[in-house]
C-alpha cells in the first residue's frame, strides 16, 4: 500500500505551490505516467511497495489516534458556534451530507497500486490531475462513492449540477463549480482520475488511447535527462521542472493584453508591474530542475535528489550567491561523538545578495529608488546600525548547528556562523556589547564576560525571562566562527571536538550504521536522532494548547480561540503515536553544474516500537 500520509502530503505541497533502469525510462511498474500532458511543470508518482507494509501500518495507527481524538467533532462545533443561528441547521444537514459521502470513500486503498499527481500551467487557473490505480474488483465501488462525493456537493447550490457524459472508453462526470472551475472525474478501464480545467479530460483522449503521435509528459526529453541522473526508484518519483514553471507564467503574463491610451491608469500600472515581473523572475531562474528518487531497503527510506542549474545560470547574479561558498572539509569538525545531531550548510552569501537587491532597485526604479534608499539610510542611522557595514560585511554565511544530549531538563545546542573578517567581527559585536552595557538596566539585559568558557572572548548574556527558564546563552568568536551556545559546557564540548585527534560524531557506531557515508568536501550534510519525536511533538502539543486555553482571557469573543488551543492540545496522544522514527541523514555536494543531495530515513523494528 502506497503510504497514505505521504500520498495527500504531496497533493497539498503541489496545490500551494502555485524525483532508475533509466535512460528516460521508468520500471514497468510505474505506469500512469504515460497519461500526465508533456507540458506540465510538475509531476509525483508512486506506487505499491511490498517492504513499506510496516510503515503503511504505523501511519495507519497514527490516523486512527486522530479519528478516536474527537477533534473532527470539536471542529464542527467551532464552526457552528460562529455561525449565524438562523443558519446553523441547514449548515448541520449540508455538512453532514458532505462529511457522510467523504467516509464512504475508501481513500486509503484508492491509490493502493499506484498513483499520479500533476500540474501544468494554463489560463485562467493552473490545471490539476490526480490519477488512481487501485484492485480492478474495487474500481466500480471507488468510482461510485466518488461521484457521491461530487453529487453531495452539487446539491448545496441551485447552480450546481453534476453531468455524466462518456468519451470513448472514459466515463466522465462533471461539476462546475464556478466560472473557469471544472472538476471532472472520470474512469477508463482500470483507472480512476480527477481533473480540474475545462475539456480536461476530452484532451487527455489521445493519452488514454496511447497515440503515439501525441507525446506524454515522460517522453519529454527535459524528464528522460533528469531521470537518468538518479537512482532507480522503487517508492516514488518527483520531478519539479523550475524553469519550464518560470516560462509558462511569464508565458501567461506576456499574453495578457498590455495597456494603451485607450485603456485605464489600471492597466498601465499593470503593464509597469508586468515588466518589473518579467525581470526579476528572470534574474532568479537559473535552476533547471529538481528530481527525487525514492526506495526502500529494510528499515530504511534512501533518497536521491538532484537540483540541475540552466546552462548559463552562472550569468546570473543570484546564482554567484549560492555556488561561490566556502564548503565544508571536515564536515564532523566541532561536532561531538556524542552528539545526538547535526547541520551543516554553505547557505548563500547574504552580503552578496544584498548588493544584488540594491543593483536591481537601482536599475529596475531609477527614481524611485532614490527615494526609498534615502529613508532607508535614514532609518538605520537613525538607530545607529547600519546593515551591511555593521552585519553583512562581515558574515559569510555558512552554518553548523549541533544539538548535544540533555543535562537535567535542558538539551544543549550550538550555532556556528562562519564569518568573512573575524577581526572586524569582533569589533563590531564589542561595539554592540557596549551599547547594551550603556542601557542595562533599561534593557533588562546583562552582558559580561564569562570565563568558564575554555576559549578568550565569550560573553554571557543574562536576562530574568532566560533566567526562570535556566538558560544561559553565551556567544563569543572562535577561529573563523561565531559561536552561540546554549551554555558554557555546550561550547567548551563543541570546541573541544575541533581539536586535532578529538573523537566526532564520525567515530560514533551509531552513525556509522545510521548515517550516510560522507568523503570529500560538502556542501550540507545532518545526522538527526528522532527516537524521541513523537514524545516531544506529543509534550509540545498538549502543554502549548493546554498553556494556550489558560492565557486566553476574555467572554464569548474569545471563545474560539480557546477552543483552538483545546483542539490542539488533543493532538497530543495523536502525536505520540509517531513513535516509528529512528534517525535521519543526508549529505549534499556541488561539482558546478548541481547538486547532489542522498539522504535516508532510518525506522525502528515494528517489535520495538510495539514494546514501548
Amino acid at each position: 500500500m502506497i503510504r497514505s500520509h505521504r500520498r495527500w502530503s504531496f497533493l497539498a505541497v503541489a496545490l500551494c505551490c502555485p524525483l532508475v533502469v533509466f535512460g528516460g525510462q521508468l520500471p514497468k511498474n510505474f505506469t500512469l505516467g504515460r497519461y500526465v500532458p508533456a507540458d506540465s511543470w510538475f509531476m509525483v508518482h508512486a506506487v505499491h511497495n511490498p517492504e513499506r507494509g510496516f510503515i503503511a501500518e504505523h501511519w495507519q495507527e497514527v490516523f486512527d489516534a486522530l479519528s478516536q481524538s474527537g477533534i473532527e467533532q470539536d471542529l464542527a462545533n467551532l464552526i457552528l458556534s460562529m455561525t449565524p443561528e438562523s443558519k446553523r441547521e441547514q449548515l448541520q444537514k449540508d455538512s453532514k451530507l458532505v462529511t457522510d459521502a467523504l467516509r464512504s470513500v475508501a481513500w486509503s486503498s484508492l491509490g493502493s497500486k499506484e498513483m499520479v499527481f500533476s500540474q501544468r500551467m494554463a489560463a485562467p487557473m493552473p490545471n490539476y490531475l490526480v490519477l488512481f490505480r487501485s484492485d480492478p474488483a474495487k474500481v466500480g465501488e471507488h468510482v461510485a462513492s466518488l461521484t457521491k462525493v461530487m453529487t453531495s456537493v452539487a446539491s448545496l447550490s441551485e447552480s450546481l449540477h453534476v453531468e455524466e457524459t462518456k468519451i470513448g472508453e472514459t466515463q466522465i462526470w462533471r461539476l462546475a463549480v464556478k466560472g473557469p472551475i471544472v472538476i471532472e472525474l472520470f474512469r477508463h478501464r482500470d483507472m480512476i482520475g480527477l481533473s480540474t480545467g475545462r475539456d480536461g479530460v476530452a484532451n487527455l483522449q489521445p493519452l488514454l488511447l496511447g497515440e503515439k503521435k501525441v507525446p506524454s509528459f515522460i517522453d519529454t526529453p527535459e524528464f528522460a535527462k533528469a531521470m537518468a541522473g538518479v537512482d532507480t526508484p522503487e517508492d516514488m518519483v518527483m520531478y519539479f521542472g523550475i524553469h519550464r514553471l518560470v516560462d509558462q507564467v511569464l508565458g501567461m503574463m506576456k499574453a495578457l493584453p498590455k495597456g494603451n491610451d485607450h485603456r485605464s491608469e489600471h492597466k498601465k500600472k499593470f503593464d509597469g508591474f508586468r515588466r518589473i515581473f518579467t525581470r526579476g523572475m528572470r534574474h532568479v531562474d537559473f535552476i533547471d530542475s529538481v528530481m527525487v528518487s525514492t526506495r526502500t531497503d529494510g528499515l530504511r527510506e534512501r533518497t536521491h535528489e538532484v537540483v540541475t542549474l540552466l546552462p548559463d545560470a552562472q550569468t546570473k547574479p543570484f546564482t554567484k550567491a549560492l555556488t561561490q561558498r566556502t564548503t565544508f572539509d571536515r564536515f564532523d569538525k566541532y561536532v561531538p561523538v556524542d552528539a545526538t545531531g547535526f547541520g551543516c550548510s554553505t547557505l548563500l552569501d547574504v552580503n552578496m545578495l544584498h548588493d544584488q537587491v540594491i543593483d536591481f532597485l537601482k536599475t529596475e526604479f531609477p527614481e524611485k529608488s532614490k527615494e526609498w534608499l534615502a529613508r532607508w539610510e535614514e532609518m538605520q542611522t537613525g538607530v545607529n546600525f547600519h546593515v551591511k557595514e555593521d552585519l553583512l560585511s562581515w558574515i559569510s554565511g555558512e552554518v553548523m548547528q549541533v544539538s548535544l544530549p540533555a543535562v537535567g531538563m535542558q538539551a544543549g545546542s550550538v550555532l556556528m556562523i562562519r564569518l568573512s573578517d573575524p577581526k572586524l567581527a569582533k569589533e563590531k559585536i564589542d561595539g554592540f556589547i557596549a551599547r547594551v552595557q550603556a542601557k542595562s538596566e533599561e534593557l533588562g539585559l546583562v552582558i559580561k564576560p564569562m570565563p568558564e568558557v575554555e576559549a578568550k572572548g565569550f560573553y554571557s548574556v543574562m536576562h530574568p525571562m532566560m533566567m526562570m527558564m535556566q538558560v544561559r546563552p553565551v556567544v563569543g568568536i572562535h577561529d573563523e566562527w561565531l559561536v552561540i551556545g546554549s551554555g558554557p559546557q555546550d561550547v567548551n564540548k563543541v570546541l573541544a571536538a575541533g581539536k586535532a585527534g578529538a573523537k566526532t560524531i564520525r567515530d560514533s557506531e551509531r552513525f556509522k550504521a545510521e548515517g550516510v557515508r560522507v568523503s570529500g568536501a560538502v556542501t550540507g550534510a545532518s545526522f538527526t536522532d528522532l527516537e524521541m519525536m513523537g514524545q516531544q511533538l506529543a509534550m509540545g502539543l498538549s502543554m502549548g494548547g493546554m498553556m494556550g486555553a489558560m492565557a486566553v482571557q476574555g467572554g464569548d469573543e474569545v471563545a474560539p480561540i480557546r477552543a483552538m488551543f483545546a483542539m490542539m492540545a488533543k493532538l497530543g496522544p495523536v502525536a505520540a503515536e509517531m513513535d516509528f522514527f529512528k534517525s535521519s541523514s543526508s549529505v549534499t555536494t556541488f561539482d558546478g553544474r548541481r547538486w547532489t543531495t542522498r539522504s535516508v530515513l532510518n525506522y525502528k523494528p515494528r517489535e520495538e516500537v510495539q514494546a514501548d
